[in-house]
């Protein structure tokens, strides 16, 4: 009401970080402009481990023993692609036309881009020195749909 007495309209959007969020993003897209997901906070609570103390005593012990196949921090672990498909599914079809985005510490994996570009994220969200890597990925990943 306020925004139409005004004239002004304040886009606000929700950040999906845990795996409840993902789980019920149907709901939280309704209430919001846009959802970002976030791998690195996704990736801390669907494991229960926090990435900078991991870094320095559990993930090399993982490794070395064969608990984890790689740095789950430097790839996207299955179980939470699993969880940002059905978070972007669920967002899509309860807002077809919702701007869904993607954050990450670390988009040097050229196949991370292309990949959630071809499920539906339509934002990546990355530090600066990211960006122009990863708007070429993206682009590149656009590309492609067109050629296919």
């Amino acid at each position: 009401e306020v925004a139409t007495e005004i004239g002004e309209r304040a886009v606000v959007g929700v950040e999906a970080d845990v795996v409840r969020a993902c789980l019920t993003s149907n709901k939280l897209i309704q209430l919001a402009s846009f959802i970002n997901f976030s791998l690195p906070q996704l990736t801390e609570s669907t494991f229960s481990i926090d990435q900078k103390e991991s870094e320095l005593q559990l993930l090399p012990f993982y490794s070395e023993k064969k608990y984890l196949p790689n740095d789950i921090f430097q790839t996207v672990p299955e179980s939470v692609a699993e969880l940002l498909k059905l978070g972007i599914d669920e967002s899509r079809q309860s807002k077809a036309d919702s701007e869904i985005g993607l954050f990450s510490d670390n988009f040097t994996d050229p196949t991370v881009v292309s990949h959630y570009s071809n499920l539906g994220i339509n934002s990546f969200i990355c530090n600066s020195r990211a960006v122009p890597l990863v708007r070429l990925l993206a682009a590149k990943s656009l590309i492609s749909k067109v050629d296919n």
